[in-house]
């Protein structure tokens, strides 16, 4: 019980099992003036993958209409690798970034395919994605929008989950997509959707040598998704990596656009954060920062109406009880409220505590509780005709992951956990995080862990003997040889043929 409560403790607090809550508006991307059809009309998008965007064959959902007005980054985006730039696009979640590579790479391949009359083979695009569930996530947008191109535009799912054959009946219902390893090394498609666990291993694989030698010279783009999750030595096995695939598809840095998508910079980044993230994709790719392109998004944030602004209590019973128009009217005229409104336009992303204190500055004191009740009103408040609200949101609330407890060996320690069901605790302070001695009564801290046979709790430590005497020494398990029940992420890379029947497999 007391654990419950030290780990429930409020969001943010030292203990807490939850992180503080960050909030950050979520007002429209603003879109350009062009429609899909107009840029195709201007030469940017291939005519054909207008129409298969328009009406898909397949997964409706996907449809992009030729009427639709893209988003201001994505035709910059599009831009740029239309003059050959690499580029980094940084942009929020739901700001359409695959789209910013997806288009104009299925485009490029449109054109060739039209203009060739036959089915493109050999890889020209590398897609890497951090896990294999964003791997999976890409076959129904890509499925819609080449299933109308009878095959000619293909693309493979390449992970441990990639069967070596299916049967031939399997294949045929989605010619756009390549569905097994046998297939892969026979006839590799121009698009190839993997991660770079699976990529180290197709460089050293004799049985991928065939997927290898029939792509040599024909990689143009190579994709890295959730960029900003490759940091340090990731970062540098990944720059090395790429490095041996382009030597592996006997292509030159100069010629391949390299592509960098991240949630974690949008609208309102400053100069130097660009110029990092420059610099890391050049870093990455051995390019010159010259050749890389930033884009980031661009919000379209409505104006409020220019109002006395009083500073004064804010009764939220009242803004409760009125109508979406009227509780718009009366945050639009709160100092308070317009403030926070502000403070989240002006930087995206901040803590609730951040918001109190700018509530407070505009003359309003909110608890923890009425702060978040304010900004729910405001996802609630719309003038008559709008269409965004007040204030849209989105609330993040992050775990904090617990290495392990550690508690303190003096059983008299005045930090000792002081509850009835605590009554027979033979140990101090307990500490969510490793610590050496009490900070209470300086005493040795170790580590807490439990039989699992007779359910009693120990301490974790071992003794040592040394010239001043026996010492327990704190210790992990690890270290005391102990196994543990961690699983293996690794790819599995040993699929076997699990297919059956008359069909020839592919």
């Amino acid at each position: 019980h007391w654990l419950e409560q030290r780990l429930g403790d409020t969001p943010g607090g030292a203990d807490a099992l939850l992180g503080e809550p960050v909030f950050e508006h979520k007002f429209g991307f603003k879109p350009t003036d062009r429609t899909m059809e107009q840029l195709s009309k201007e030469g940017l998008i291939h005519p054909r993958l207008i129409d298969e965007m328009d009406s898909p064959a397949t997964f409706l959902d996907e449809t992009f209409p030729r009427d639709r007005l893209p988003y201001t980054h994505q035709e910059a985006a599009w831009r740029s690798i239309a003059k050959d730039q690499s580029i980094v696009v940084s942009a929020g979640t739901g700001a359409g970034k695959t789209e910013c590579f997806v288009v104009p790479i299925l485009s490029d391949l449109v054109t060739q395919s039209v203009t060739q009359r036959a089915t493109l083979e050999g890889v020209q695009a590398l897609f890497l994605y951090p896990l294999n569930a964003l791997i999976n996530s890409q076959r129904e947008r890509l499925s819609a929008w080449t299933r109308g191109l009878n095959g000619k535009v293909r693309y493979c799912l390449y992970n441990g989950e990639t069967p070596k054959t299916v049967k031939l009946s399997v294949q045929s219902e989605e010619p756009e997509r390549v569905m097994s390893r046998k297939l892969l090394r026979e006839s590799p498609p121009p698009l190839l959707i993997t991660n770079a666990t699976m990529l180290e291993y197709m460089l050293v694989r004799p049985e991928d040598n065939d997927i290898l030698h029939k792509s040599k010279g024909r990689l143009k783009y190579i994709v890295i998704d959730e960029a900003h999750t490759y940091v340090g030595s990731m970062a540098a096995e990944l720059a090395l990596l790429l490095r041996r695939v382009l030597d592996a598809f006997d292509v030159d840095p100069k010629d391949v656009r390299f592509i960098a998508t991240s949630a974690t910079l949008s609208s309102g980044t400053g100069g130097s954060a660009l110029d990092d993230i420059r610099e890391f994709l050049a870093d990455l790719s051995g390019q010159p920062t010259t050749s890389v392109d930033v884009i980031t998004d661009d919000r379209e944030i409505p104006s409020l109406p220019t109002v006395p602004v009083p500073a004064g209590v804010l009764t939220l019973d009242k803004l409760e009880a009125a109508s979406s128009h009227d509780r718009f009217t009366a945050m639009a005229s709160n100092a308070a409220c317009r403030a926070v409104r502000g403070a989240l336009v002006d930087e995206n992303g901040q803590t609730l505590s951040y918001l109190q204190t700018v509530a407070e500055d505009a003359g309003t004191v909110l608890n923890e509780r009425d702060m978040v009740r304010m900004m729910d009103l405001g996802t609630r408040a719309k003038a008559d005709g709008a269409d965004e609200p007040f204030l849209p949101l989105r609330g993040h609330i992050f775990a904090r992951g617990l290495a392990g407890l550690w508690a303190c060996l003096n059983p008299a320690c005045k930090g000792r956990p002081s509850t009835d069901d605590t009554s027979d605790w033979g140990y101090g302070r307990v500490y969510t995080a490793r610590h050496e001695h009490c900070t209470d009564c300086k005493s040795p801290v170790y580590e807490l862990t439990m039989c699992l046979q007779c359910g009693h709790d120990h301490l974790l430590a071992e003794l040592e003997h040394t010239d001043q005497g026996d010492q327990l020494i704190p210790c992990s398990f690890d270290s005391l040889g102990i196994a543990t029940d961690d699983a293996d992420d690794a790819e599995s890379t040993d699929d076997e043929d699990e297919d059956s029947g008359e069909d020839e497999p592919v």
